[in-house]
């Protein structure tokens, strides 16, 4: 499968495009004005970052693959909306703006509607208490409530609304705190496509091979973390990471249940320990 073809960062879609989404003209502008301001190491840094974002696969082939992995709605593998009020520091809203993220678009496949308006809720207030301002209006949550039904609609309503945060990310210099939110709707889809796996992989073969198939996407996440390294969060967070890479690094075809089972562990520690 073409390694642009995976469900993680997918599933954490509305992250994704919240990071790296804008049209053409406005990443123009943008760019060519944010460019004079940042020093040579940190503009190099900063295009070493983009490239990654970039690399990310698009909104389109999230559903595709979540549809053909066969995959069913369990509500108890998302992270409660009740502890948001818990995430006091920049590190922690920012994990959980991500993992919230990709909660909400895994929940979105299957057209939960008061599922999707609670995440969505969480969403906001996450994201104005990081002051990325209006990603998520009023107007937004009523459209989505009125299209509830039409998940594309749904799909282009979240994409359309969470680009607004783009320009403000990168006019202030927030990469580390986009890094955050990556990481974290990241392995909140790895955590959900292993714990949907269950106890055995016979469950649900297709799914582990795409899991499998995430040592490429690991890489790339490794990459942006690897550029704020100097950040002692992220430098703590990126040790986890690689020990997540290791695991990884001794898996074969055929994926046997031990192997599995390290793995789906690993991410299930890391996971608790961003939503604790």
């Amino acid at each position: 499968m073409n390694r642009r073809k995976n469900i993680f960062i997918i599933l954490s879609i509305t992250t994704i495009i919240m990071l790296i989404s804008c049209n053409n003209t406005e990443t123009e502008h943008i760019e060519n004005n944010y460019m004079d301001l940042i020093p040579e190491k940190d503009e190099k840094a900063y295009i070493q970052a983009k490239l990654i974002f970039y690399s990310l696969p698009s909104p389109v082939e999230t559903a595709m693959i979540i549809e053909t992995a066969n995959v069913q709605y369990y509500e108890e593998v998302l992270n409660s909306t009740n502890k948001a009020n818990s995430y006091l520091t920049t590190k922690e809203m920012a994990i959980n703006l991500g993992v919230y993220s990709a909660d909400l678009s895994y929940i979105s496949i299957f057209e939960k509607r008061q599922a999707t308006i609670n995440y969505l809720v969480v969403t906001k207030k996450l994201a104005e208490k990081l002051n990325i301002l209006d990603i998520v209006s009023d107007s937004t949550i009523q459209s989505i409530r009125k299209n509830i039904l039409d998940k594309n609609k749904v799909y282009n309503i979240i994409s359309e609304t969470f680009m607004n945060s783009n320009a403000y990310l990168q006019e202030n210099n927030r990469t580390e705190t986009a890094s955050f939110i990556v990481l974290g709707g990241w392995i909140e889809g790895l955590y959900i496509s292993t714990q949907l796996v269950g106890d055995s992989i016979k469950n649900n073969p297709k799914l582990v091979q795409i899991i499998y198939e995430q040592r490429f996407s690991l890489d790339d996440l490794i990459g942006l973390l690897e550029i704020y390294k100097n950040n002692d969060d992220i430098s703590v967070l990126l040790t986890s990471i690689k020990e997540l890479k290791a695991i990884f690094n001794k898996m074969q075809e055929p994926i046997s249940q031990e192997q599995f089972d390290l793995l789906s562990n690993k991410v299930k520690t890391i996971r608790n320990d961003f939503v604790k």
